[in-house]
């Protein structure tokens, strides 16, 4: 017989250990493990405002959501603009064990008696963002007010570079293989190394720097020391990994991303413009998704934004949901 409690909790360290057993065969993404949102919740959260809900089915826990507290509102841990207005949490998403993933009917009991338990609370709106449509939870948000937020180009692996080259519409096929000639003009090298160091990392940051405006905006030196924080947290799956490109020794183009056992998430690159000619930044991406494929992942997720290279890759589209619900007093 199924017996559902609900705590509410302001501490990670004491959820962790929960957390880090869900999360073994749960999350399908970085942003919702237990290193990524205590070190959100650490830098941008006052900790009176942390609002993780503990759900318990006869005293095993068996999912946990982690809410940051904003008047009458919750917002998810990770989904709060930072240093002003910016954006770095690509999902939203609730952490629940698979077993009870797969019962919808179990599910929706426990959605229900989630808004029940934040009414004394003085809630009166939860707030998701970033909800992917593929995401086992999405029923549950039906009947709410949601609406597309954005999108996120991905692309599932074939078995090859062949069968992958040959699955890319002919325009950006032939673009691909006569960019990667052109490349080949000149002396260049590519690494990926097992860890991210920091001269690998103030690297990058260079680079994505003087990419574009809007790049060199973003990354302010509170950002820098805020991914290198993310970059070297502790934890059990989904490191930060990065690669380089480099042209007659020089580094031209830089990645990092996020990898699990099956996937790889393209979190944010950069390149220098003098290589512009060698298309040096979609060039790496191309690079990165061939080992990708020969390291036998399944999908290649190029995450938020509908930037161009993404679906001359190959990306198609998975939409992003907001939905907002009205808790009733």
């Amino acid at each position: 017989m199924l017996m559902f409690t609900i705590k509410k909790i302001q501490s990670f360290e004491e959820v962790k250990d929960s957390w880090l057993e869900l999360e073994k065969n749960v999350l399908s993404s970085p942003f919702q493990t237990f290193w990524y949102q205590e070190l959100f919740a650490k830098n941008f959260i006052e900790k009176k405002n942390i609002y993780i809900l503990q759900i318990t089915d006869n005293s095993k826990i068996i999912a946990l959501i982690p809410f940051e507290k904003n008047n009458d509102k919750l917002l998810l841990i990770g989904m709060k603009p930072i240093f002003g207005d910016k954006e770095i949490t690509d999902y939203g998403d609730l952490i629940i064990d698979q077993k009870i993933l797969d019962n919808k009917d179990t599910l929706q009991t426990i959605w229900e008696l989630i808004i029940k338990s934040v009414r004394p609370d003085g809630i009166r709106e939860i707030q998701i963002d970033y909800v992917r449509e593929d995401n086992p939870l999405f029923f549950l948000f039906d009947k709410y007010e949601k609406k597309v937020q954005q999108i996120a180009p991905i692309l599932y692996l074939p078995s090859s570079w062949n069968e992958y080259l040959a699955k890319l519409d002919r325009k950006n096929r032939h673009e691909l293989r006569r960019k990667i000639r052109r490349l080949e003009t000149k002396k260049y090298s590519l690494s990926f190394p097992e860890n991210l160091s920091q001269e690998n990392y103030n690297q990058f940051v260079r680079l994505h720097r003087m990419s574009k405006q809007s790049k060199n905006d973003f990354m302010t030196d509170q950002m820098k020391d805020f991914f290198w924080q993310a970059a070297t947290a502790t934890k059990e799956i989904w490191p930060m990994k990065i690669c380089q490109l480099d042209i007659d020794n020089q580094p031209a183009a830089s990645a990092v991303y996020y990898q699990n056992h099956n996937q790889i998430m393209l979190y944010n690159s950069g390149y220098d413009p003098e290589y512009n000619y060698y298309s040096v930044g979609l060039l790496l991406v191309a690079f990165l998704i061939k080992k990708s494929i020969e390291d036998g992942f399944i999908t290649f997720d190029f995450l938020r934004g509908d930037e161009r290279y993404k679906y001359d890759l190959g990306g198609k589209d998975v939409r992003l949901y907001q939905i907002k619900l009205k808790v009733k007093s």
